[in-house]
C-alpha cells in the first residue's frame, strides 16, 4: 500500500540587522510534527520533527554554526538596487493606470448622469403619452355620444318634417 507523506520544509535562517540568525518564529509547531524541517547545513537526509530539539540541539552544532558563518560571509545582494529600475517602471505604470482609472471614472459618471437624465425624460414622455391617450379616449367617447345625439336629432327632424308635411297637406297647403 502506498501512503502519501508531506515533503519536509527546508529551513531558512532569518536575515535580520544585516546578518543571518536562527529564528524559528516563522515555523509552526505543527509544521515540525506534520512534515518536518530539513536543514541545508548538512548533506544528510535528517528530518527534524521537534522544534525544541532543532533549536537547542541542531542549531548549536559546529556544522550548523559554520553554515551560518558562511552565509554571513557571502556578500548580501541588495534587492532594492536590483529591482530599483523595475520598481520605478512599475510605479510609473501604476501612476498611469490611476490617471486612466480617474478618466474612465469621470467618463462613467458623465454617462451615468446622462443616462439618469434620459431616464427622467423618458418617464416624463411616458406620463405625457398616457395623458394624451386618456384625452384621446375621452374625446372619442364624446364624439361617439355626439354622433348618437346628432343621429337622434336627424331622426326627430325627419319625423317633424313628415308630420309638418302631413299637417300642411291636411290644412290644404301645397308643398313643392
Amino acid at each position: 500500500m502506498t501512503t502519501l507523506v508531506k515533503a519536509p520544509l527546508t529551513y531558512e535562517p532569518t536575515f535580520k540587522y544585516g546578518k543571518y540568525i536562527d529564528c524559528l518564529l516563522q515555523y509552526k509547531w505543527t509544521e515540525f510534527s506534520e512534515c518536518g524541517i530539513r536543514c541545508p547545513c548538512s548533506k544528510s537526509n535528517t528530518i527534524h520533527r521537534n522544534k525544541n530539539s532543532f533549536k537547542f540541539q541542531h542549531c548549536k552544532t559546529k556544522n550548523h554554526m559554520k553554515y551560518l558563518d558562511n552565509l554571513n560571509k557571502e556578500p548580501v545582494v541588495n534587492n532594492d538596487e536590483l529591482f530599483r529600475g523595475e520598481l520605478v517602471a512599475a510605479l510609473k505604470e501604476i501612476k498611469q493606470m490611476k490617471i486612466q482609472l480617474v478618466k474612465h471614472h469621470e467618463a462613467y459618471q458623465l454617462e451615468k448622469q446622462r443616462n439618469q437624465s434620459m431616464q427622467s425624460q423618458l418617464k416624463d414622455i411616458l406620463v405625457e403619452k398616457e395623458e394624451l391617450l386618456s384625452e384621446l379616449n375621452q374625446a372619442n367617447e364624446f364624439m361617439q355620444l355626439s354622433r348618437e345625439k346628432i343621429c337622434n336629432l336627424e331622426d326627430k327632424c325627419k319625423k317633424y318634417d313628415k308630420i309638418t308635411h302631413e299637417m300642411m297637406t291636411i290644412s290644404g297647403y301645397e308643398l313643392e
